[in-house]
This record gives structure tokens, C-alpha cells and sequence, in this order.
């Protein structure tokens, strides 16, 4: 797909079913997936299963709507690699965004997850179960990513570097994305990154807990 629009369907915008899709530039826009499909009402805009590949450079996926990945789902040992791309305004109970329930989820260059939300309004961006990371690979300025994990604390990117911090947010403000020395974690937000040097408590020092929230 070079360019060109996925709207308004009822059954998901693009359903990748062990094969592969690539689409540069374009928009899938406007979809649902609302139990109804063979996905059950996951992936209102994308739904890749059984080992399918869906690529996506330039290319925008927004105002999709789900029960689990409104935006996109990614299933049994799948893959969705996105660069340059946009993921925003979408809607599902989880991973309005993203789901990764099974599989590979790649970004790199200025890619964006944000925007998205859960079915009462609240952040939720990529949707991690338990043991899944993002693999990165060369993010740049402007990339945004906001990350919601089903337990915390838990490492949630594969390759990523103490640099790559600033491109990653917690959904959840009662959590924060650190860095511990060999990896990116979502912890939470009353335990001060341990490269501060500053204690864990944030009642035990009210100058450092004005320095953190600064």
C-alpha cells in the first residue's frame, strides 16, 4: 500500500493472517472490530496473527476502535514493525493503541504511540502482558511512546539504550520509565530513578522529592 486510505470498516482495517503487509505513507483510519470478526474484537485497525508480518513507514494508523487493540494487535508469534509512523486516537479496553499479546513489536525513527486511550479515557498507548518488550532500533527526535505493563516493576525494551529513555512514558503517572544501568524499566513513581543517587522515599527528603517532581 503506497498511499491511499483503510476506512470506515466494520471487521478491522487490515487483517494480516500469516502473511505480510507493507504500507507506506497512507492512513487506516475509522475501523472497528467489534467481536464480531475472526479476531474476536481485537484489531480495529490492524489485526496480525499467526505469524503475519505488517510493516508500516510513513504511515498513519488513528480513530480505530476495539475490544483489545484499537489501533493494532499483534498475535502468535507475529510481528508489526513501524518507522516514521503514527499511531494515535485510538480506542479499546486495552492496548488502545497497541496490543502485543504474542510476537515482535518494533519502532524506530520519529515513530509515535501516543494519544491513544482505554475504554474510559484513560492513557493507554502499547498494552505489554507480561514477559513482551519493544525492540528498538534507532529512534530519533520527536519519537513518543507511551507504554502501559500488566506488573511493575518490569523491563520493557529489548536493544534500547539510557538515551533511548527520553523517547519512552509511562501511561500511568503513578509509574516512571528508568534507567538501571543495562535496560529501560517501567517502575514505580515512589522509587526515584536509581541514577539520581536520591532516596527511595520520597518522605524521607523533601528536597529531593522537589527536585524529582521538577
Amino acid at each position: 500500500m503506497n498511499g491511499g486510505a483503510i476506512t470506515n470498516n466494520g471487521d478491522c482495517g487490515v487483517c494480516v493472517y500469516g502473511g505480510a503487509f507493507t504500507m507506506n505513507g497512507g492512513t487506516i483510519s475509522g475501523n472497528t472490530a467489534s467481536g464480531n470478526n475472526s479476531g474476536g474484537g481485537y484489531g480495529g485497525g490492524v489485526y496480525v496473527d499467526q505469524g503475519g508480518t505488517f510493516t508500516i513507514t510513513g504511515g498513519e494508523i488513528s480513530g480505530n476502535t476495539a475490544v483489545g487493540g484499537g489501533g493494532v494487535y499483534v498475535n502468535n508469534n507475529s510481528t508489526f514493525a513501524m518507522t516514521n509512523s503514527v499511531i494515535s486516537g485510538n480506542e479499546a479496553s486495552k492496548g488502545g493503541g497497541v496490543y502485543m499479546n504474542s510476537g515482535h513489536l518494533y519502532v524506530s525513527g520519529v515513530s509515535s504511540v501516543s494519544g491513544n486511550t482505554n475504554s474510559v479515557g484513560a492513557a493507554n498507548n502499547v498494552y505489554l502482558p507480561i514477559d513482551k518488550e519493544i525492540a528498538v532500533s534507532n529512534l530519533t527526535a520527536g519519537a513518543s511512546i507511551g507504554v502501559t505493563t500488566a506488573t511493575v516493576p518490569v523491563t520493557f525494551t529489548a536493544g534500547a539504550s539510557e538515551d533511548d529513555s527520553v523517547y519512552f512514558f509511562s501511561d500511568n503517572p503513578g509509574y516512571h520509565v528508568e534507567w538501571d544501568g543495562s535496560k529501560l524499566l517501567l517502575a514505580s513513581g515512589t522509587v526515584y530513578p536509581s541514577y539520581l543517587g536520591l532516596p527511595a522515599d520520597p518522605t524521607d527528603d523533601t528536597e529531593a522529592d522537589a527536585i524529582i517532581r521538577a
